[in-house]
C-alpha cells in the first residue's frame, strides 16, 4: 500500500487522468525481485517497501495471488491476473532457485522465444500471450522497437476484470452531455444515468 501512495504521488505530479495497478506492478517487480542481488535488491526493496526476507515475501506474494484468482470459488465477476517470463531461446542461463519461485510463488511459467533472430516475432508472440490472457482487451502492449536483438529477458503481468454494476444503468438513458476540465472548453460524452433509492445513515448531527 505504501509503494501505492508513493507511486501516485509521482504520478500525480502530472496533469490528467491516472489509471494503473499497483498490485499488478508490485507483482511483477516482485517476480523481478526474486532474482536481484547486492545493491540493487537492497534499493528495489526500499523503493517496493519489502519487509520480509525473501523466504517469507514470495510465498505471500502467492498466497496473495491464489486469493484474488480464486479458482475454486464461484462469483459473480472475471478477474485474471497472468505472470510470465519469455527468455531469450539461445544464450540464457536462469537460476533454478529463480525459475522455482516465479514459478511457485508467482505462476509464472517461463517460454523461449528468438529475441537474438527474430525480435519482431518474439515480440508479436508476447503480444499475442497478452491479447489471449486479457480478452484482447490488451493489445499491442509492447511497442515496435522495443524488444531488440539485444533483449535476453521480458517479465510480463497481464490482468483483466469484467463484472457488472449492482445496479445496472439502462443503455437507453445513456446519452450526449458537457463534460469540462479545467482550463479546457466543454466537450460532449456519454453520460449513464439511472434512479433509484439508496439508503443513509444519519447519527450525532452528520448524515
Amino acid at each position: 500500500n505504501q509503494f501505492a501512495i508513493d507511486l501516485y504521488h509521482q504520478l500525480g505530479q502530472k496533469p490528467g487522468n491516472k489509471f494503473f495497478s499497483p498490485y499488478s506492478i508490485s507483482t511483477a517487480l516482485g517476480m523481478t525481485y526474486a532474482g536481484a542481488r547486492g545493491n540493487t535488491a537492497k534499493e528495489m526493496a526500499q523503493t517496493l517497501h519489502f519487509t520480509l526476507d525473501n523466504e517469507q515475501l514470495h510465498p505471500a506474494f502467492g498466497e496473495l495471488i491464489r486469493k484474488i484468482q480464486a479458482a475454486d470459488k464461484k462469483r459473480n465477476y472475471q478477474l485474471a491476473v497472468a505472470n510470465s517470463l519469455w527468455g531469450n531461446k539461445s544464450d540464457l542461463s536462469l537460476d533454478p532457485k529463480f525459475l522455482r519461485t516465479t514459478q511457485t510463488d508467482y505462476q509464472g511459467s517461463l517460454q523461449f522465444v528468438d529475441f537474438s533472430g527474430n525480435p519482431t516475432g518474439a515480440r508479436r508472440t508476447i503480444n499475442g500471450w497478452v491479447e489471449g490472457k486479457t480478452n484482447n482487451k490488451i493489445v499491442d502492449l509492447i511497442p515496435p522497437e522495443f524488444i531488440t536483438e539485444d533483449t535476453r529477458l521480458v517479465l510480463v503481468n497481464a490482468i483483466y476484470f469484467k463484472g457488472d454494476w449492482l445496479v445496472p444503468f439502462p443503455k437507453e438513458t445513456t446519452r450526449p452531455e458537457d463534460f469540462t476540465i479545467p482550463g479546457t472548453p466543454a466537450f460532449k460524452m456519454p453520460m449513464m444515468r439511472n434512479t433509484f433509492t439508496a439508503g443513509y445513515m444519519k447519527n450525532a448531527g452528520r448524515s
